[in-house]
């Protein structure tokens, strides 16, 4: 029962998990979007344009492909690959445009953990702590190297209050649901528990009860033993009174007889 209701609950977090993928896929592929709908709608140049076409709409069309392949496989190298979708390509813009966006280092070290605090279970958790130390390990490299990677001036996208502000607006609404979600999970987890201890009860209920049942039938056992005793012994009596009788009469018959 106990391995039963354990494998009910790893199921009822990894339903939570799949549906927490599924929300995240959306919201980073409508994030990099809106940021590639940005940069056609203010007044950016033609190559930081292009840059933001190929990179973040790349970046969001892989969301939503791997968002739909989640609704059947949501293995952890999957809830990986949303996790760095979220912050790679900003990690490429970080190391794009000048000046250095330097807040966004602790950034997307925030928002790995975060994610992979969402979407990795309790034994996964090696997987969130080397993506996350992986991803920070990365932002740091973007940050020594700015100097020879950047090629591109900041535009009202890459450094706009616009863009952030919309960001900003995304991310509260996406805690504010990944906590709902979390309250969801950990209610059906408290559930499950429940049940598992009304189960474990029943069974030290039914233990005792077998229990009792087993002393009373060894009594029982015991009671019948003494009780064949004594049928054997009264057997034994009745055979040496049996005998004696016969002697008896056989010596009567032999005095008569003389």
């Amino acid at each position: 029962m106990i391995p039963t209701a354990k494998r009910d609950i790893a199921r009822e977090e990894l339903k939570t998990i799949r549906d927490r993928l599924k929300f995240i896929g959306w919201l980073i592929f409508l994030a990099h979007g809106m940021t590639v709908g940005l940069a056609y709608l203010l007044d950016v140049p033609s190559e930081a344009k292009r840059f933001y076409l190929w990179v973040y709409g790349a970046a969001a069309l892989l969301a939503l492909i791997i968002s739909f392949i989640i609704s059947r496989f949501s293995t952890w190298p999957w809830r990986a690959s949303i996790a760095v979708l979220g912050v790679f390509p900003f990690l490429i813009e970080m190391a794009y445009f000048s000046p250095f966006l330097g807040a966004g280092m602790w950034w997307v070290c925030v928002f790995a953990g975060y994610v992979s605090a969402l979407l990795f279970t309790w034994r996964e958790w090696p997987v969130g702590v080397s993506l996350t130390v992986g991803i920070g390990l990365l932002a740091a490299l973007v940050g020594l190297f700015h100097s020879f990677t950047a090629q591109l001036p900041g535009c009202a996208v890459s450094h706009g209050y616009l863009r952030y502000a919309l960001v900003q607006a995304g991310m509260i609404g996406g805690s504010v649901i990944a906590i709902i979600l979390s309250r969801q999970l950990r209610k059906r987890i408290e559930e499950r528990e429940e049940k598992l201890y009304e189960s474990l009860e029943a069974q030290a209920a039914l233990a005792a009860q077998l229990s009792a049942q087993k002393e009373e039938a060894e009594q029982r056992r015991l009671q019948a033993e003494k009780a064949l005793a004594e049928v054997a012994q009264l057997r034994e009596e009745e055979r040496r009174r049996a005998e004696t009788e016969a002697f008896f009469m056989r010596y009567e018959t032999l005095m008569r007889t003389s």
